[in-house]
């Protein structure tokens, strides 16, 4: 409600299943900053937030982190809860916890973007990482002259190698539903195949959801019949 810390928008769902309960992680917003809350769920439907809520804030003054973080992307790996997330310089932070509520921060950017000229020198943003067979891989977006999707690769969740055939996803071809952008990628390893939905527009700027499939994770294949997922006239998308 007004007042509250996510009183004027949430956005950016990241949910997991423990085996007991869905625990999902979400920025809101008041009127100044964009922080982290966590709400938990027995069917995906009915949502309680934690009372601790927000989770996570703005870094202390003068951090890299300093002012709002949003659009967190979180894997329960052993026990251990890791959480990569985006701040207001537009660079990737990461942060772990023993229970999904208390976290503890890496102090520098784990991602940043690229230098000047680069595809992604305007900064990155909106994580989304899997992990196999002992490697993390992160997929990302990137707004400089339009919006791409890129790749980075990792051994601890901290160190990362962006992807050498960066960016791994542009906007289609001119006429295509998303010949002006892509973002917010979501990535599935399923049987050998990574499958992506992603968001994607044209000149009218109206935004529906594509698919691809890739081999490897930086080659991918759109399917012929996208946009899978559209708004319908006169209703709230």
């Amino acid at each position: 409600v007004a007042g509250d810390w996510d009183g004027h928008h949430i956005g950016s769902p990241m949910v997991i299943s423990t085996g007991v309960i869905f625990e999902m992680w979400y920025d809101g917003r008041d009127l100044t900053d964009t922080q982290i809350g966590r709400a938990t769920s027995p069917d995906e439907i009915n949502w309680t937030k934690d009372a601790e809520n927000p989770l996570l804030g703005s870094g202390t003054p003068f951090a890299w982190d300093y002012g709002s973080v949003w659009e967190p992307f979180v894997l329960l790996d052993g026990g251990t809860y890791e959480m990569w997330y985006t701040a207001d310089d537009n660079a990737i932070g990461y942060v772990t916890s023993t229970n999904g509520i208390t976290w503890t921060r890496c102090p520098d950017p784990v991602l940043e973007g690229g230098p000047s000229g680069a595809w992604d020198e305007g900064g990155v943003s909106d994580p989304y990482v899997i992990k196999a067979s002992g490697t993390y891989t992160m997929w990302y977006e990137s707004w400089t002259d339009t919006g791409r999707i890129g790749c980075a690769t990792s051994t601890n969740g901290i160190n990362w190698t962006k992807c050498a055939a960066n960016p791994v996803l542009g906007p289609g071809n001119p006429g295509d539903w998303d010949e002006t952008a892509v973002h917010d990628p979501v990535v599935v390893l399923h049987n050998g195949i990574y499958h992506m939905w992603y968001r994607g527009t044209g000149p009218d700027w109206t935004w529906h959801i594509g698919y691809v499939t890739s081999t490897n994770g930086t080659t991918w294949n759109r399917f012929l019949t996208n946009p899978v997922l559209s708004g319908t006239a006169g209703q709230w998308d």
